[in-house]
């Protein structure tokens, strides 16, 4: 039997405990959030605690409901995990229909963040808007502010960067025999940090230019992950990378 669509409402709680925020502007087309007030001592000031938001998918099948409610609030949480620069997670607690239908589900965690003036509109744009590039941005700086080991962060601040990369690489590039003529001080950040992402995804770089990069950072052009030696290197590059990961967010997901 053909399941009719329906209107569903779908509930979703933070893992993060307190999430406090100091305001919360404007709003969210069929985004409804759970707040409370917070004044842990009266000489605080009062702040919002979000405890969730509920998802209101006006017409569609149980699955389809799920997957859109879902996607809009992956991009909630990885909007404030852009803005907090720490995870904000949370999960899907209970889906159900305007005839009593539903499903349930259950997960727990906990991390904690600073509060801020959070503008919904700007989820709101992402939402409404579909910009691919800004939503792939934000779920790859949210996944680099998730990972726990370097190499993945790396990874995933520098795929923030690469697609913007026409803002910091000159129309014509380095070739191998213009960076051997150079000083390291000459050779410009994104060839580092290019280098330094192939680096990390290739077993052995073998090209003129990358062999001529590592001879100008003296390393090798391969990277031993077992060696802490060599994953210097990576490390002190990680707070370049995530800086300018960080700054091509805050030109969409801003946060004060």
């Amino acid at each position: 039997m053909t399941e009719e669509p329906s209107r569903w409402t779908a509930n979703f709680v933070f893992h993060n405990t307190p999430l406090t925020e100091l305001e919360l502007r404007n709003r969210i087309t069929n985004v409804e959030f759970i707040t409370e007030s917070w004044q842990p001592r009266p000489i605080d000031p009062l702040e919002i605690k979000l405890v969730g938001f509920n998802i209101i998918i006006p017409n569609a099948t149980m699955q389809k409901a799920r997957f859109e409610a879902e996607g809009k609030a992956n991009i909630i949480f990885n909007y404030l995990t852009g803005v907090h620069r720490y995870p904000v997670r949370g999960h899907l607690t209970n889906m159900t229909n305007d005839r009593g239908e539903g499903i349930a589900t259950f997960k727990i965690d906990a991390i904690f963040h600073k509060s801020m003036n959070i503008d919904l509109a700007e989820i709101n744009n992402l939402i409404e808007g579909s910009n691919e590039k800004y939503l792939r941005q934000l779920a790859h700086y949210s996944r680099g502010v998730e990972a726990a080991d370097i190499i993945t962060k790396y990874r995933e601040f520098y795929q923030v960067f690469e697609d913007d990369m026409a803002k910091f690489k000159p129309t014509k590039s380095k070739s191998a025999k213009e960076i051997e003529s150079m000083s390291f001080e000459e050779i410009e950040d994104y060839e580092i940090l290019q280098f330094i992402r192939h680096l990390v995804n290739h077993p052995f770089l073998n090209k003129a230019k990358a062999i001529a990069i590592a001879d100008k950072l003296i390393v090798k052009p391969s990277l031993n992950l077992n060696n802490p030696e060599e994953l210097e290197l990576v490390k002190s590059y990680l707070k370049i990378i995530q800086e300018k990961a960080r700054d091509i967010i805050e030109e969409f997901a801003g946060g004060k």
